[in-house]
């Protein structure tokens, strides 16, 4: 989207803005586990981070 765009639209642009910053982290996230050679969603990395010390103590 253009600058003017969210000159125009003033403070209803930040919610746009921000949603499209988010997928863009969320899309950098993505090829930086696939880097490491990780099939991780980002969404799933609160849920891997609160079991992964379970997972160490059970084995």
């Amino acid at each position: 989207m253009q600058p003017e765009f969210f000159i125009k639209t003033g403070k209803m642009a930040l919610s746009s803005r921000l949603r499209m910053l988010t997928a863009k982290i969320i899309d950098d996230a993505i090829q930086l586990y696939q880097l490491y050679g990780n099939d991780l969603q980002p969404k799933w990395l609160p849920v891997f981070y609160v079991y992964l010390p379970m997972i160490k103590n059970y084995y």
